[in-house]
């Protein structure tokens, strides 16, 4: 399968030497592409010297921030991806040794949609500890189905403040929430939280609460395909979808949010 996409670069990617901006270009996509892969290996043509090993302290004028970098190292590393210039290079980059990435002890599955007439979105997290469920919780909001996507995050990240939780797993089936904590959410920093035309970016109040949060910790953000039994976390997904629609029984409440 060949796949094409068109991306006009942001004021501060323009600045970017030619290796930032092809990576600029890849981490926009990625999430994307894994799905369209659904597990074979995707090979990635470059017009620029970007291998798998390429690191910011190799590029000449780097100006990207250090957490581009760090998502940008994870993309590079994955093994399903062959990335190079369609000649390769004659000098072969030096392999370090990749070194063995601990599995994550804590996973949150977040959901969140709007239904009904009533303006509001309901947002719902479980949280993981392994195997065992330490926390599950649901309110609502008024605002968008997208309102009760990055909502849910956002609990679920504060959830693991509460618990001094540092390094930690977010499920989502948001395709928004997940391009937005893998790389939007940089740039949206970058630029004060305003788009292009300089115009306050969407739930910009619930993005800066995530991006103070996870300066302190270190997550994996996975999109799962919703409705689907396919994916590693289609279970949790299914699970958290559930619990996020059922009625709530006499006894329970919807939580209100505590940003």
């Amino acid at each position: 399968m060949v796949a094409l996409w068109s991306y006009t670069l942001t004021t501060v990617e323009r600045k970017y030497p030619p290796e930032e901006k092809e990576l600029a270009v890849l981490a926009r996509y990625w999430s994307a592409l894994k799905d369209l892969a659904q597990g074979q290996g995707i090979r990635v043509i470059t017009q620029s010297q970007v291998h798998r090993f390429l690191r910011k302290a190799t590029v000449e004028s780097t100006k990207a921030t250090n957490a581009r970098w760090g998502r940008w190292e994870d993309i590079l590393l994955d093994p399903d991806l062959e990335i190079g210039p369609a000649q390769p290079s004659r000098k072969k980059p030096i392999e370090p040794e990749k070194p063995e990435k601990e599995p994550y002890e804590w996973t949150i599955y977040t959901d969140g949609s709007r239904k009904g007439p009533d303006n509001a979105a309901y947002w719902g997290f479980i949280l993981k500890q392994g195997e065992k469920e330490r926390q599950r919780q649901r309110g609502n909001v008024d605002g968008s189905a997208q309102t009760g996507e990055v909502t849910a995050v956002l609990e679920g990240l504060l959830e693991l403040e509460k618990r001094k939780v540092k390094r930690a797993r977010i499920i989502t089936d948001s395709y928004y929430c997940a391009q937005a904590m893998n790389e939007d959410l940089s740039i949206w920093e970058e630029n004060g939280f305003e788009s292009a035309k300089g115009k306050p970016v969407a739930h910009r109040d619930l993005w800066k609460k995530i991006a103070e949060l996870r300066l302190n910790m270190d997550l994996e953000v996975i999109h799962q395909r919703a409705h689907t039994r396919e994916g590693a976390h289609w279970r949790g997904n299914d699970e958290v979808d559930r619990f996020r629609t059922e009625r709530p029984r006499d006894h329970q409440r919807r939580a209100q949010p505590r940003y």
